[in-house]
């Protein structure tokens, strides 16, 4: 379910499209990209007239073009960055130098 930067910095409530409609889901203040919910009685049908369980993945989504209030947020947090790579290996650290691998936002 993609969510924007903002929804997951800030928290908020999306709206999530289930078999028997839409249902507001509570996405809470600094989720992160990857992080599953579960939404229970919102799945498949299972035997007996019981409802399985639905599963939500939100994927943080930037918006088409630039957006120069988001890039100047960027830049001003770009010092966090370097306390969320701490514990990374030194060949994660020298893939994010070289540039193999991105983060959202770089100075």
């Amino acid at each position: 379910m993609p969510i924007t930067l903002y929804e997951a910095v800030l928290g908020a409530k999306v709206r999530v499209p289930t078999l028997d409609g839409a249902v507001e889901l509570s996405i809470p203040k600094n989720t992160t990209s990857g992080r599953t919910f579960r939404l229970k009685g919102k799945g498949l049908p299972k035997a007996k007239g019981a409802t399985g369980e639905l599963f939500v993945t939100v994927r943080i989504a930037l918006p088409d073009g630039s957006d120069a209030e988001l890039e100047a947020l960027c830049r001003n947090g770009a010092a966090s960055t370097r306390t969320i790579r701490a514990g990374l290996s030194e060949s994660a650290q020298s893939a994010l130098a070289n540039g193999v691998l991105k983060p959202i936002c770089s100075a």
